[in-house]
């Protein structure tokens, strides 16, 4: 059986969802945060976000992605994953930067899905 799993990168998530902390952790390829981070950006059969969960931490606000994506994405080989993280944090440099010759200072978003995981 092959698992579908969408996600969708857009520069308002990737703000409103992602703590400098976690974008380090990203590129450091910690897989824990890996896995809790892009599963934040799956869509589910409707093209719709799965639920986020916001939580007081200690020193902030912690954000808890839905537990389908985390299992779907938990469950993937290394190839796999590390095919995930290079798309992922292709799409969210590309949401997060502004390209050079972007005529507002907001810069764009990318919704482009990345290719679904399958295994």
């Amino acid at each position: 059986m092959s698992i579908k799993l969408k996600i969708v990168v857009t520069k308002e998530r990737l703000r409103k969802y992602t703590s400098i902390d976690e974008m380090i952790a990203l590129q450091s390829n910690d897989l824990r945060v890996v896995r809790d981070v892009i599963a934040r950006f799956a869509v589910d059969e409707n093209n719709e976000y799965y639920p986020v969960t916001e939580v007081d931490g200690e020193y902030g606000t912690d954000y808890i992605a839905h537990p389908t994506p985390l299992k779907i994405i938990g469950k993937l080989n290394t190839e796999k994953i590390e095919e995930l993280m290079k798309s992922f944090m292709g799409n969210a440099e590309d949401a997060a930067i502004p390209p050079a010759n972007a005529s507002d200072s907001e810069g764009q978003s990318s919704q482009e899905p990345l290719p679904p995981p399958t295994g």
